[in-house]
């Protein structure tokens, strides 16, 4: 059973909703990530019906400026927890989400040339997110990616170099960390020691 189109206030009412929450997640206000993250949920749970609206490809345009924008712009996090890491990593997935037609077409490799750059420095959550963006992407697109491939297979050269340096740490048994509050973690220093997710215990 179809359900019936909305009407025109009703399509304009939801667009408002729509862009409301794009302008929340794109505001710099310090202390106000809980509520950028609750925006982008509800973003993600309604996106079906941004699509079907008629006015899909501006808002596709503001809501790719601030996407790209932020996951370019903002720094990688590596505690699962924390609320800006469900930011990011939600955002990627409403990217993979949108409908590759030719709506998005003009966006492809903008989004492209930013997957690969997150490959090389995000948490491993994102990374599989970017891998299947980029794989989605290139299936229905075809793009060309010369210096992007290029710059990939350097990088994937040097993981499996680096990796008899690292065998040891990666499959050795690893007891779980204990912090008093997780301000206390130094993520620089324990990313030069963690390759695979681990848990940390707050008392």
């Amino acid at each position: 059973m179809v359900g019936s189109p909305l009407s025109p206030q009703d399509a304009a009412a939801q667009l408002t909703a729509f862009k409301s929450y794009v302008q929340l997640i794109a505001d710099t206000t310090a202390g106000i990530v809980e509520k950028k993250l609750k925006a982008a949920q509800e973003l993600s749970e309604n996106f079906e019906s941004v699509v079907a609206l008629p006015q899909y490809p501006q808002f596709l345009a503001e809501l790719m400026r601030v996407f790209l924008k932020i996951l370019d712009e903002g720094e990688p996090q590596f505690i699962a927890e924390q609320n800006i890491q469900q930011l990011r990593k939600l955002l990627l997935e409403i990217i993979h989400r949108i409908p590759c037609n030719d709506h998005l077409k003009k966006y492809v490799q903008q989004i492209l040339t930013l997957m690969f750059r997150l490959l090389k420095i995000e948490n491993e959550d994102n990374v599989l997110v970017c891998i299947r963006i980029i794989l989605e992407l290139h299936k229905q697109y075809r793009p060309q990616m010369n210096e992007e491939i290029t710059e990939f297979m350097k990088f994937v050269k040097g993981i499996y170099s680096n990796l008899p340096n690292h065998l040891p740490r990666i499959f050795e048994p690893r007891s779980q960390k204990k912090v008093k509050d997780l301000t206390d973690i130094n993520v620089e220093v324990w990313l030069q020691d963690i390759f695979t997710v681990t848990t940390v215990l707050t008392d």
